[in-house]
């Protein structure tokens, strides 16, 4: 098996181990640094007198996005099953 296989397979491997709250708590972080980075974008971009509603429309793309996210977590983490979605709706 070639490396770049073996390192998927591995990565599987550990996200199939993955409890809901693991996975969510993965999706609320790697979503702020998006977030963040494109605020950076836009900043730069606006610094430099450039066009920025095409990077904004994503942004606040983003930003809903990570509000689930981040309700999803909130909810798992306060044991609320009710308002976390299943499985199935991820």
């Amino acid at each position: 098996m070639h490396l770049k296989a073996a390192r998927r397979a591995a990565t599987f491997s550990m996200r199939m181990a993955e409890t809901r709250r693991q996975k969510a708590l993965r999706h609320v972080l790697k979503g702020r640094t998006i977030v963040a980075a494109q605020r950076a974008l836009i900043a730069s971009r606006r610094s430099e007198g450039k066009d920025t509603a095409d990077a904004e429309d994503l942004l606040s793309a983003f930003e809903r996005s990570q509000a689930i996210f981040e309700d999803d977590l909130r909810a798992l983490e306060t044991n609320e099953p009710d308002k976390a979605p299943s499985a199935d709706g991820i």
